[in-house]
């Protein structure tokens, strides 16, 4: 596989004033966390780790699932399920939950824990090939072609940034128990709380950097995690649309899903408020003849630290921290586009 990584030089879009996407709440009785992961396996959303105070160094180790046919959460208690934050996750085979790194409490980590959704049992997984003395939290992930897996960024001073790690190809199977770290690239820009999202041709890193708001990964194809309907609503709605003139300002902890052409990216916090109060702005950024940024609106839910999945012909997002006073929220919504 040939990869290699570049910075591309994209046009924007603003929205009217005209603009209705924004959400409706599905259910105020999920986990109040933040900097937690999900993912969604079948019909389950499945919610690991956060934390339940933002500034707390203690991450929790609890475990949930939303039936997203019924709205209905339950908690999942099963032994192994390991304390963290500012981690990521991955979905494999269609039944696998694998963990990515994170912060335990007391240091950064690059381990693997994987959660088999079929026996309800936690594993965590041998690995190798990543820095003994590094570790992995607020970075990203997206699952690519044959099962490889793209991990970016991490928190850590510059120096260790670029002595330990940038880019990274994970690779192997929760069934042999094994995975190990290849290095891709160290040509990639500093960052932490970015997003990894796929349009279906390009991988691309948004924010977590105050001046180089977007990266392609290029030659790197990564599944969609957007269904093909809802990116077609989303084309859709940004044909209303004109071209910003230049980018969204720097921004991190946000959230966002891509695929068949699309990126939806909704809040975080931007690097110039002094005060990180979470965002409520939503863009989608379209890929076709030319690449176009769209300011879709400014929802009624500002949030940061939060996650967001597709399921079927929805977007949803979850938790997060909301508010001048950074309340921590349990509430999951649904993306409503006109």
């Amino acid at each position: 596989m040939q990869l290699s990584i570049k910075t591309h030089i994209i046009k924007m879009a603003k929205a009217s004033s005209s603009s209705t996407i924004d959400w409706t709440l599905i259910s105020a009785h999920g986990p109040a966390v933040v900097f937690h992961t999900a993912c969604i396996v079948g019909d389950k959303l499945y919610v690991h780790g956060g934390l339940v105070v933002e500034n707390d160094n203690m991450p929790v180790n609890g475990f949930y699932c939303l039936d997203l046919r019924r709205n209905i959460w339950n908690e999942i208690q099963s032994p192994g399920s390991p304390s963290l934050s500012h981690h990521t996750s991955i979905v494999l085979h269609e039944r696998y939950m694998l963990l990515i790194g994170g912060w335990n409490g007391k240091s950064r980590s690059a381990n693997l824990h994987c959660f088999d959704t079929a026996t309800m049992q936690w594993t965590e997984m041998k690995h190798s090939g990543y820095p003994k003395e590094a570790g992995l939290s607020s970075h990203s992930s997206i699952l690519c072609e044959n099962n490889k897996i793209l991990v970016v960024g991490r928190e850590g001073h510059l120096h260790s940034q670029r002595k330990h790690n940038s880019a990274y190809i994970i690779s192997g199977d929760p069934v042999t128990g094994y995975f190990s770290y290849s290095l891709l690239t160290y040509e990639v820009a500093s960052r932490s709380g970015h997003t990894c999202n796929g349009d279906g041709r390009w991988t691309y890193l948004i924010g977590g950097h105050k001046d180089n708001f977007i990266e392609t990964v290029a030659h790197v194809k990564s599944y969609p995690q957007l269904t093909s309907s809802v990116a077609k609503k989303l084309k859709d709605f940004c044909e209303k649309l004109v071209p910003m003139s230049k980018y969204p300002s720097g921004r991190k902890h946000h959230a966002g899903v891509g695929g068949h052409g699309v990126i939806f990216i909704h809040g975080g916090e931007t690097f110039e408020s002094a005060i990180n109060l979470p965002s409520g702005e939503m863009y989608v950024f379209i890929a076709a003849k030319s690449l176009n940024f769209y300011k879709v609106g400014i929802g009624l839910v500002s949030l940061k630290g939060h996650i967001c999945c597709c399921y079927n012909d929805k977007i949803i997002i979850h938790g997060g921290v909301s508010g001048k006073r950074h309340i921590v929220k349990g509430d999951t919504y649904e993306l409503i586009i006109p």
